[in-house]
């Protein structure tokens, strides 16, 4: 599963990339405490997450 953000950007929590949609060469491997953040981010939008 993977998420598409702003329409430019694919989040691929599982590999912990963040890929362009127009432009594949431009990607990035996060570290795995940012790729859970994000996940637990987009999981619960639209409500706030908490810090625990």
């Amino acid at each position: 599963m993977y998420w598409i953000i702003n329409d430019n950007i694919e989040f691929w929590p599982e590999h912990r990339k963040l890929i362009s949609v127009h432009n594949a060469d431009l990607n990035v491997v996060l570290t795995t405490p940012a790729s859970r953040c994000l996940s637990l981010l987009l999981e619960a939008f639209p409500d706030v997450v908490a810090q625990q």
